[in-house]
């Protein structure tokens, strides 16, 4: 027979969580060129700034 579960096993699937995403195209931070005009962007990460994206001209 199967084991029956009380009514707290059952309180785990009420609460989905939310995720959220943003999706923003890839150009590059300094000149706005990217991937739609046929450039390579890198992404880098600089201290106190966090990650920011970089076409091959303005790559650090």
């Amino acid at each position: 027979m199967r084991k029956r579960n009380g009514p707290k096993a059952s309180l785990i699937y009420l609460h989905r969580p939310v995720v959220s995403t943003k999706a923003m195209p890839a150009d590059c931070s300094v000149c706005g060129r990217g991937l739609a005009e046929g450039y390579a962007v890198t992404a880098r990460a600089l201290p106190g700034v966090g990650v920011r994206l970089f076409c091959h001209a303005h790559c650090p």
